[in-house]
């Protein structure tokens, strides 16, 4: 079987279960005549010509990372090297995102006073920040904005942090530079370290060295967000993509969707690019970065009770990094897709938008030759995706450290595990909900390839369409459109990968595991102390309330106490007061924790309810309350948003306590272009739901073949469901001859200024001044 046939045809017989591409082909008369004849060579070879022939008709790259094996996800070294300030001076720049922990490039060092100081200039961006909040050395916070110098360094640590360095503010210290050190553009931090004594009795916290494990906490780049400019449609305020003076830091800052158009829009000083891509931005479509922002803003259930948005980043990259690599980090953090749609870069971010398709697709949109690949080859599915996020406690001072694994039963009992560090995210629950949606994106991996006529051109690349195929026995099937090719002659290759509701169902999340404090050194737990002084029994003398006063206990010895084990580290007899510490706490002078009891209860519970405004807080309850539902999928189908309430309890036999609802579906149809064919017979209609404070933008075409003069024109019209027309909008009308071609344009914007949200119509009609003219169906349209 030749290259084309293996890459088109792949079996996978595994334990039982087999992985089948099935394909059709214009040799479907040579397949029936093989079977006719019964002769396995015929067989094989009209199944040969129709996989190649179909090779050939789906003549287009199949590269999108969701439908390619599983990409290894870019993680810039960055991130890691910031827990560790160090000289190199070749480091490439750096840049910092969000509330977290800024870079540590040592650019210079210098001694002064014959060693008794010193400096240190670190830098943390090669960009201006918002804030330097706090310095820590090893695991001790030694400098505040608030608060200052910490006790511990008080008389021994100068710091100095400088938000953006200038010619005004760069620190002389003495004639080897000057004040040379100017770090143009740049933000960083000075120290000054006294390595001798205040006195002749006390001693430098640095007398031994300077730890290189310094920790710098800030507030990293000011952003543009096109959801604050006002010439950005839907936009409001004072940002201008083209003038840093007008970004500003917020909350919007830690959005990953933001944080990406920084990225490509970069950072600029003395008007030459410092960081990101410098891209223009005429070349970035602003609206699909604003409609990206407001999902990663939703508000989403925590385990344990309260909400966090969607998505959040907050980290560092370098330009060393490859840009494939901070896009794809970016982009995992959110669950996104970065595409060039018409000439500018386009951010889907994937999620539960499947009551909107755009077009529906049957038998007779499909042209010839099909492939439906129903399950991935075993060898590119996985059933375990475990990796770590950036825990930014204080006690694990942002290591990459492991989130709770998303998994799901092997079909075969062998475990196929996919490592998924997110270095730029910094909630655990966050991290779950990400490696979730990739484990059940595995698990939904059904792939339909075809070529679509000319009425495939309604879809567009990430957009929910509905197949209805005869031949596989499909009504409404769900798909997204993965990758889509437009040719000039007309026919449109299409790569559709199916779509579930429960793909973005985020289940039951679990706390992650929790960093411990620094355990400090106990010489009596020292192997050779306790060697030398105890004598270890490693008996079970049962319950510690059991025990009379004055039982003698030795190293080893264990008892159980509210639950739990506890072994004992110090020889004692037992009195009131020596008993085992009340839990949480592990350990105390003579006991320390062995196994811990196991927490009583069943954890969280969603419920849903689909409303136009909030809904009251349901009341406690066993189970789900009336009017609520269990999951997304038993909700009836609305214009309303859907609301969620998590309920929790201590155990089994309590009720549920309900939280007050918040929004699960935090975008509308408004949110996502709609379009509809345009004509002069009967006006086109489109409806949408726009929520407090939203806004559209509605544009329509009329393309008309004039037989004869003739000026067509389009008149936009939007109402309330049910009320009355009102006309807006402006119309660019067009007039020509016989065998013109006439071109009607018009455009306007509808808001909702109400406090809840409406459900609004918006029409188009064609309008001609003679009979002359014929509208062309394909090309004309009304789009929201």
């Amino acid at each position: 079987m030749g290259k084309a046939v293996k890459t088109f045809l792949k079996v996978a017989l595994v334990a039982g279960a087999i992985v089948l591409t099935v394909y059709t082909a214009g040799a479907t008369a040579g397949l029936a005549a093989a079977l006719a004849g019964g002769t396995a060579t015929a067989l094989s070879t009209a199944i040969a010509g129709a996989l190649v022939s179909s090779a050939i008709s789906l003549g287009f790259a199949v590269g999108a990372s969701m439908l390619s094996p599983r990409p290894k996800l870019g993680v810039s070294r960055a991130n890691a090297d910031r827990l560790r300030a160090n000289i190199d001076p070749r480091t490439p720049r750096k840049s910092a995102v969000g509330a977290t922990a800024l870079n540590t490039d040592i650019r210079d060092q210098e001694f002064t006073d014959d060693q008794t100081y010193l400096h240190s200039w670190i830098v943390v961006a090669a960009h201006a920040v918002n804030a330097i909040n706090e310095i820590w050395f090893d695991d001790e916070m030694a400098w505040s904005l608030a608060g200052g110098v910490t006790s511990k360094y008080s008389g021994y640590l100068v710091v100095t942090p400088i938000l953006e360095g200038n010619a005004g503010n760069a620190i002389n210290i003495s004639a080897r530079m000057g004040s040379a050190r100017r770090y143009t553009g740049c933000a960083y931090v000075y120290l000054r370290y006294k390595l001798t004594g205040n006195s002749s009795k006390a001693e430098s916290p640095f007398a031994q060295g300077v730890t290189n494990r310094i920790t710098i906490r800030g507030e990293g780049a000011r952003m543009y967000d096109p959801r604050q400019d006002s010439t950005v449609p839907g936009g409001s305020g004072a940002h201008r993509a083209d003038n840093q003076a007008t970004w500003t830091w917020g909350a919007h800052c830690r959005n990953p969707a933001i944080a990406m158009l920084f990225y490509l829009l970069g950072w600029r000083i003395n008007g030459e690019l410092s960081v990101g891509k410098g891209i223009p931005k005429n070349r970035i479509d602003m609206e699909s970065f604003a409609v990206a922002a407001n999902i990663c803003d939703e508000a989403v259930a925590k385990p344990g009770g309260g909400t966090e948005p969607r998505y959040r980043v907050d980290g560092v990259w370098s330009e060393g990094d490859a840009p494939g690599s901070v896009l794809d980090m970016l982009k995992a953090s959110m669950n996104a897709d970065l595409d060039d749609m018409n000439g500018r870069l386009r951010l889907t971010v994937f999620h539960n938008d499947l009551a909107f398709p755009v077009a529906d697709f049957d038998d007779d949109d499909i042209l010839g030759d099909f492939a439906w690949t129903p399950v991935a080859p075993i060898e590119d599915t996985v059933n375990i995706v475990r990796g770590g996020y950036t825990d930014a406690s204080n006690e694990a001072l942002y290591q990459l450290v492991d989130f709770p694994q998303a998994e799901a039963a092997s079909i075969d009992g062998i475990e196929r595990i996919d490592t998924f560090d997110l270095p730029l995210v910094q909630s655990a629950s966050q991290a779950q909900r990400l490696a979730g949606l990739r484990l059940r994106r595995n698990i939904y991996g059904g792939t339909f390839r075809c070529e679509l006529q000319a009425t495939g051109w309604r879809a567009e690349k990430n957009s929910i369409v509905r197949l209805s195929f005869t031949q596989r026995g499909w009504a409404n099937k769900l798909f997204r459109v993965m990758e889509m090719d437009v040719r000039t002659d007309g026919i449109v290759p299409v790569v559709l990968r199916e779509e579930d509701p429960d793909l973005y169902d985020d289940g039951g999340l679990l706390s992650p595991i929790e960093a411990l404090e620094p355990t400090p050194f106990d010489y009596r737990l020292d192997p050779a102390y306790q060697v030398l002084t105890t004598v270890t029994r490693n008996v079970d003398i049962g319950d510690w309330a059991a025990l009379s006063l004055g039982a003698s206990i030795l190293v080893g010895d264990e008892v159980q106490d509210q639950g739990s084990t506890w072994g004992c580290i110090l020889d004692h007899t037992k009195t009131a007061l020596n008993g085992p510490p009340t839990l949480p706490a592990t350990s105390n002078s003579t006991w320390r924790l062995r196994s811990a009891r196991g927490d009583d209860g069943e954890g969280v519970r969603p419920i849903y309810q689909r409303s136009s405004a909030q809904p009251s807080t349901p009341a406690a309850s066993s189970g789900v309350p009336g009017g609520w539902y269990g999951d997304t999928g038993s909700v009836p189908a609305g214009a309303e948003p859907i609301w969620l309430s998590m309920g929790t309890r201590p155990n089994s036999s309590s009720n549920y306590t309900w939280q007050a609802a918040t929004r699960f579906e935090a975008t509308s149809q408004a949110a996502f272009r709609q379009q509809v064919a345009l004509g002069f017979a009967t006006s086109a209609v489109i409806p949408i739901v726009l929520s407090a404070g939203q806004s559209a933008a509605v544009d329509a075409q009329l393309r008309a073949n004039l037989s004869g003069s003739c000026t067509v024109d389009i008149s936009l019209e939007y109402r309330v469901e049910g009320g009355t027309w009102t006309s807006f909008g402006t119309s660019t009308p067009d007039s020509g001859g016989p065998g013109d071609v006439a071109i009607a344009e018009a455009s306007g914007t509808i808001s909702n200024g109400g406090s809840t949200g409406v459900r609004y119509e918006v029409r188009a009609t064609g309008t001609r001044s003679s009979v002359n003219a014929t509208a062309v169906a394909a090309e004309s349209y009304l789009r929201v």
